[in-house]
């Protein structure tokens, strides 16, 4: 059973969040505050392994709240914004008003962030050629597109340079390592690494959450 617990000072938002979670996964308990302060108390007694927050909030805004959190343990954070971040003080984020399929599938990653390659596998061997080795770079592509979606100065070179950082390999082999797979693929055509990218998302969520 996994935490998940929602701040929004807007109660309306917090029970659309929950029912969509509860909705679309099992064995997940999540609890919604729309008081930060009591939702930090919670949080520290608690630990919940997921934390979505609001950053506009009266007392303790989202920032303040996750860096009150992490001196005591490490959630998994996003934050929730109507303005444009992307930091290192929390792992992912979702801009406002929140698409509904994004938030899901963010979810789902953070939720399955120990998939395999066999596992990646076995989602998309009737949709895409290659072997295990191809597939610890689509394992990690899935887990790049949700941290980068929203970041509009992203392009073909950032997913170069993060890609290559989370295998621990260098650039040229994260190209390569992409190449391959598609070229494997060509019957989905050329694709540069974004594109490819959002590509393989699609046939990851397709429609599923519209």
């Amino acid at each position: 059973m996994k935490d998940i617990f929602l701040v929004d000072d807007v109660p309306e938002v917090n029970d659309r969040m929950k029912y969509l979670l509860n909705k679309n996964f099992r064995n997940i308990m999540v609890r919604a505050f729309s008081d930060s302060e009591k939702a930090l108390e919670q949080i520290l007694i608690n630990r919940p392994e997921i934390v979505i927050t609001d950053n506009g909030m009266p007392k303790i805004d989202g920032i303040g709240l996750i860096e009150n959190i992490y001196p005591v343990y490490r959630p998994f954070t996003i934050l929730v914004s109507g303005m444009d971040y992307f930091d290192k003080r929390f792992d992912y984020f979702l801009p406002k008003p929140v698409n509904e399929r994004n938030l899901i599938a963010t979810i789902f990653v953070l939720l399955n962030n120990n998939l395999s390659e066999q596992d990646i596998f076995r989602l998309l061997q009737t949709k895409i050629e290659g072997n295990i080795k191809d597939f610890r770079y689509i394992r990690k592509a899935l887990l790049i597109k949700t941290q980068i979606m929203y970041d509009e100065k992203a392009n073909d070179s950032t997913v170069i340079s993060v890609l290559a950082k989370e295998l621990g390999i260098t650039e040229s082999g994260a190209q390569k390592g992409l190449a391959r797979v598609r070229d494997k693929n060509k019957h989905l055509g050329r694709l540069r690494p974004m594109d490819f990218l959002k590509l393989v998302y699609d046939m990851i969520f397709g429609d599923r959450y519209e």
